[in-house]
């Protein structure tokens, strides 16, 4: 493997101290009969990062990624986020996050879609989007557990960006945005960090 293991996230422009370890004990599931642990976020400061990634994409590269998440456990504040991130902990400005969010936050540069949420969508830096589109209507996801993707293509490609999401549990994922990327993110500029629990410049979700 490329060994892009996450260690705790340093100080960076947005909490400008060094984050904390999750609890492992804080919410334990059985998974056919065997006990496993997840990374629960809380209100501390939890967050997971590495700024010297090995193969992962950056500038305009093609990029999926997906997770598995709690559909239950989740808040309205930027940022949740799992995927690319920018090397220096900073605000890098538009195009330079290519990550996955999940939660209810709507208002400002969080552009959440239908319902109360929560909604699947995308970190693009300085942004949260589910569509190309800083009025859209992508559905509240309400599932136990639940499995969301992103996939971005290279700029000009037939599908720029696309948004998968559904149960974890069952079924297929259904498609919640398939198209172009917002204006001012149509090339993207990937820095190829790897961030979890947090937004790129450490802004604690």
């Amino acid at each position: 493997g490329n060994g892009n293991l996450l260690s705790i996230a340093t100080a960076g422009g947005s909490y400008k101290f060094d984050d904390v370890g999750a609890d492992a004990m804080a919410d334990p599931l059985l998974l056919r009969n065997r006990l496993v642990y997840s990374v629960y976020v809380d209100s501390n400061p939890v967050g997971y990062r590495n700024d010297a990634t090995k193969n992962v994409p950056t500038g305009d590269d093609p990029q999926t990624i997906y997770m598995v998440t709690s559909g239950t456990h989740y808040n309205d504040q930027c940022c949740f986020d799992y995927g690319n991130a920018g090397t220096d902990n900073l605000d890098g400005g538009p195009g330079t996050m290519d990550a996955l969010y999940f939660g209810a936050a709507n208002g400002g540069l969080n552009h959440g879609g239908a319902g109360k949420g929560p909604w699947i969508m995308s970190d693009l830096g300085d942004g949260l989007f589910g569509s190309d589109s800083t009025s859209s209507s992508e559905p509240s996801i309400n599932y136990d557990f639940v499995t969301a993707l992103v996939k971005s293509d290279r700029s000009g490609s037939e599908i720029e960006f696309a948004i998968k999401g559904g149960n974890a549990q069952e079924g297929d994922l259904e498609t919640l945005w398939s198209g172009d990327r917002p204006y001012r993110y149509s090339t993207m500029d990937k820095q190829g960090a790897i961030c979890l629990g947090i937004g790129g410049d450490n802004n604690v979700g």
